[in-house]
């Protein structure tokens, strides 16, 4: 679909990393090829969406003066939307950062395939060690367990 850019809101720019020198590369590419992937987007009402991917390609566009875009709607809640964009990639790889501030802008988790498909998520990017031996946190509990049985009920 086509929409306008004055139809757009920027709720989740903060959420993004700025990278001038990409975002030039950007806009020298949409100038020669013009605009191939749509950027992802919720109506929050008839006429009126939220832009939730292609934050950089918005600004690069609005540099080069188009008004026009191309858009796709998720058509979903608003927490749908962002864990949608998320598991189709983004239109890059989030830095951790960004990954993080949207984990804090989710604040609670709508369901539990919102919580599966975020566990999942990081665990893709994520580096996975293994540790042999006891766990220092266990072993914390445990004696904290272990100190609560033994005092005597004060009563």
């Amino acid at each position: 679909m086509q929409i306008e850019r004055h139809q757009i809101e920027l709720r989740y720019q903060s959420l993004r990393v700025v990278d001038p020198a990409r975002e030039a590369r950007l806009a020298a590419s949409l100038l020669a090829h013009g605009q191939r992937q749509p950027v992802l987007v919720f109506a929050e009402e008839p006429g009126r969406f939220v832009l939730v991917d292609g934050h950089r390609r918005l600004r690069a566009l609005t540099a080069l003066r188009v008004d026009v875009l191309s858009a796709m709607d998720l058509e979903c809640v608003e927490a749908d939307a962002l864990l949608r964009a998320w598991q189709l990639g983004m239109s890059r790889r989030p830095e951790a950062i960004e990954e993080a501030w949207l984990v804090r802008e989710l604040k609670i988790f709508p369901n539990a395939s919102c919580t599966v498909a975020l566990i999942d998520r990081l665990i893709h990017h994520a580096d996975i060690v293994t540790i042999e031996g006891d766990s220092y946190r266990r072993r914390e509990a445990e004696a904290h367990k272990a100190t609560r049985r033994k005092k005597p009920d004060a009563k």
